[in-house]
């Protein structure tokens, strides 16, 4: 027999707020990210990037952070995609001892704490960028609205969205 199984919208609440308290832990999350997905570019035998670096850029007057790196980026829309949207799965599992991170959740720890969690994702010499936006401030209208249906598919499916768009000619 088939089960049906639902899961309910507050655990994306738990996932994050619950396990983020402080918003200066999140700074440690994004880096780790980086750095794990460098370090797994090297393990698989990749051309090294050279002076591999990750920057923050913090903008007070516009209250906007930038963590970014010069790494390799996810090599296609698909499998950007299966990434920013999948919670509490990780190819980091497979061999924990490699990476950082891995629980598969440290991407969307910013949510609770911004309007916009928006990631970009560009490989070297591609003109395409790969965005995924999610929509802090309607998670938190979500959460909030107690006549809201639907599990976390549903809230997902309401806050996040998936696009490509071309590179800026520089």
């Amino acid at each position: 027999m088939t089960k049906k199984i639902t899961v309910g919208r507050s655990v994306l609440e738990t996932i994050t707020v619950a396990l983020y308290e402080n918003p200066i832990i999140l700074f440690r999350e994004y880096v780790q990210n980086s750095l794990d997905a460098h370090n797994r570019a090297k393990n698989k035998g990749e051309r090294a990037v050279k002076d591999f670096h990750v920057t923050i850029d913090v903008n007070e007057q516009d209250r906007k952070i930038v963590i970014k790196d010069n790494g390799y980026g996810i090599k296609s829309y698909t499998l950007f995609e299966e990434r920013m949207l999948s919670i509490g799965s990780s190819h980091k599992q497979l061999d924990r001892t490699k990476y950082i991170g891995f629980r598969g959740i440290g991407r969307i720890s910013g949510l609770p704490f911004c309007s916009k969690l928006i990631f970009r994702n560009k490989q070297a010499n591609k003109n395409t960028i790969h965005v995924c936006v999610w929509e802090g401030d309607r998670y938190r209208d979500e959460l909030n609205d107690q006549s809201a249906e639907g599990g976390l598919k549903a809230i997902i499916d309401d806050i996040v969205t998936v696009s490509k768009t071309k590179a800026d000619a520089k």
